[in-house]
């Protein structure tokens, strides 16, 4: 009995030695589990680490595969880092951009590759609505003209005060100061008259070239009350700029200027409120024909920082900006449908404050610059969101990416 027991145990060590010599000889020889298999699931495992983190990379930096090829799967195209970004710019699929203690503008191409910086001390950037020009203006009063981002400076001159809005409309290009607007004409920036008699700093300057208009937004420093929308006549060959009327109504300082590509109405946004008084600011919006108040919108939650028209005249796109701006603070973007009447989508995307807008003359492109860096978006896609459901929407992109 006790032999039995004894061989029975010594059988069973030696069953278990042969399965774990079948098992490395299966290990070895790659025959079942395998090292090639075990080879192949790591490499393929690794491949696709590589690849993410290459897509995270990629997003952050700006350097995507292909603008047009992301168009059509989300409405966000790409982000680029631009430390507290003061202008953005879109010329013919490239994106410029200039942040508050750059150096030089910053621009990227159609598929996302950063192009060599252009050496400039601008902080407004402008361009034609035919896109052949774009300007960038600084704070000594220089302003510099350019055919293309990756192309030589075509003219430059200085003005008179620091830049603080350019605009380009029927062959020239206006130059708001701190309380008057130069009219040059392009390409060759010769100065062709100056518009005077304005109080408060030009914080806005849009072209209606159907109605020969000129609106400019002026922010009056010690009383908000007195800032105000001038509307101009433009001149025909010989004649002179005309002021026709003064606008009202501002609870707050002026900050940003949009007109209806179709002439339909012209937008102003405001800045109203503080860290104490958190009262919404205004957008108010004037009947072109008429110029007569149309309506008052009071979506922001802080002010408005920057606004832009979509190319159909449909959408009124606004951009927040907190009343103390603060890196994490979320800065929504507002897009309002002028024919319904109402709210449509909010984007949350940047922190710390929107301050500009730009949408390429295609108008499939809308790029928006604030505190963190430079967003790019694809308008289709935020306005296929829009006609889904006639409920207002809301998409987060989580600051992660920033």
């Amino acid at each position: 009995m006790w032999l039995k027991s004894v061989r029975a145990k010594i059988q069973s060590g030696l069953n278990h030695c042969v399965q774990e010599i079948e098992w490395w000889q299966t290990v070895c020889s790659g025959t079942r589990l395998g090292l090639e298999s075990l080879a192949a699931e790591r490499a393929q495992v690794e491949e696709e680490y590589k690849k993410e983190l290459a897509r995270l990379e990629s997003h952050r930096s700006g350097r995507i595969a292909s603008l047009k090829a992301l168009e059509q799967q989300t409405p966000s195209l790409g982000f680029f880092r631009v430390k507290r970004c003061m202008s953005v710019a879109a010329i013919h699929g490239a994106i410029c951009a200039v942040g508050e203690a750059e150096e030089s503008i910053r621009c990227w191409t159609a598929d996302g590759i950063e192009a060599d910086p252009i050496a400039s001390e601008g902080r407004v950037l402008a361009t034609s609505p035919d896109g052949g020009f774009w300007a960038a203006g600084d704070r000594m009063g220089q302003i510099e003209l350019w055919a293309a981002p990756m192309q030589p400076r075509l003219r430059h001159t200085v003005a008179q005060s620091p830049i603080h809005s350019l605009a380009f409309g029927a062959g020239w290009l206006f130059a708001g100061l701190d309380h008057s607007v130069t009219v040059y004409a392009t390409p060759g920036l010769q100065e062709v008259t100056e518009l005077g008699g304005m109080e408060g700093k030009v914080t806005g300057v849009a072209c209606d070239a159907d109605r020969r208009r000129l609106y400019v937004l002026t922010s009056h420093v010690s009383q908000a009350l007195y800032s105000a929308l001038y509307v101009w006549e433009m001149p025909r060959a010989g004649g002179r700029f005309r002021l026709c009327r003064r606008l009202y109504g501002f609870g707050g300082r002026a900050t940003c200027l949009a007109v209806d590509p179709n002439g339909q109405w012209v937008a102003a946004g405001e800045a109203l409120g503080s860290v104490h008084d958190q009262e919404p600011s205004k957008i108010l919006v004037w009947d072109a024909s008429t110029l007569r108040l149309q309506n008052v919108l009071t979506f922001h939650e802080g002010a408005v920082g920057a606004m832009v028209c979509s190319m159909d005249g449909r959408y009124l796109i606004t951009g927040d900006c907190p009343p103390s701006v603060r890196d994490g603070d979320q800065s929504p973007l507002f897009i309002y449908d002028m024919q319904a009447g109402r709210l449509a989508l909010r984007v949350n995307a940047h922190r710390g404050g929107i301050r500009s807008f730009a949408i390429d003359r295609t108008g499939n492109c809308l790029v928006s610059g604030g505190a963190d860096g430079v967003w790019a978006w694809s308008i289709k896609c935020l306005t296929s969101h829009i006609l889904r459901d006639s409920d207002q929407k809301v998409l987060d992109f989580g600051p992660d990416v920033a």
